[in-house]
């Protein structure tokens, strides 16, 4: 936990390690867990369709999900944080209008469960 998706255009260029590097630490500090629980995900999306369906509109959709028991202020200042860095951390390289989009949702606490392996 925290557990992160990052959904991309094909087309955007995106520094996804350095934004991960970063979006870790900012997360850690805003909801008071360790760089080292956070666990990133990137998944490319080959095609999109927003608003009218030109090829010039691009988007990232960020989700965490954090553990129950946060302040919706808490989880608002992790979407804003987020929001501040995508902006740093993504262009376009055609000229295209970038959606981004961040969504904080809970795990329940009671069920959620976890283990590393190591081999």
């Amino acid at each position: 936990m925290p557990q992160i998706s990052v959904d991309y255009s094909d087309s955007l260029v995106f520094d996804r390690r350095g934004f991960a590097r970063a979006l870790h630490a900012l997360t850690a500090k805003a909801i008071g867990s360790q760089i080292g629980d956070c666990k990133t995900r990137f998944r490319r999306i080959d095609e999109t369709f927003i608003d009218d369906g030109a090829e010039t509109h691009a988007m990232v959709f960020v989700e965490f999900w954090i553990l129950s028991g946060r302040t919706t202020e808490t989880k608002a200042e992790l979407s804003e944080s987020t929001l501040a860095l995508l902006q740093e951390c993504v262009t376009s390289s055609h000229g295209s209008q970038v959606h981004l989009a961040v969504s904080v949702c809970d795990l329940d606490s009671d069920v959620y469960r976890r283990v590393h392996l190591s081999t």
